[in-house]
């Protein structure tokens, strides 16, 4: 018999000792709760990643990337210094070769 039938049969337990339980092992009393509980735990914990991720994609828009750097007026200011600047420079740059 292979090893995926085992675990297709089985329940783990997370911790230390990383238990696993086969067939009727899994439906004892005390097993029982143990495994409700864990898969209590994922479930509360994937609703927590979901709500997380939700939380995030309301965060990250459009402003977030910078797509709306142009209603800013400041930043379109020191856009216009910086690109004057450059043009200046390569105009040098131009000259120099030129001559």
């Amino acid at each position: 018999m292979s090893n995926h039938c085992f675990e297709k049969d089985s329940s783990e337990l997370r911790g230390s000792s990383n238990y696993k339980y086969f067939g009727a092992a899994k439906n004892l009393k005390g097993v029982r709760e143990l495994l409700f509980k864990e898969n209590e735990d994922k479930k509360q914990l994937n609703i927590k990643k979901k709500k997380d991720a939700r939380n995030f994609e309301k965060v990250i828009n459009i402003h977030y990337f910078g797509y709306c750097d142009e209603a800013n007026e400041h930043l379109l200011q020191q856009e216009v210094k910086i690109q004057k600047k450059l043009e200046k420079m390569d105009l040098k740059i131009l000259k120099k070769y030129k001559h």
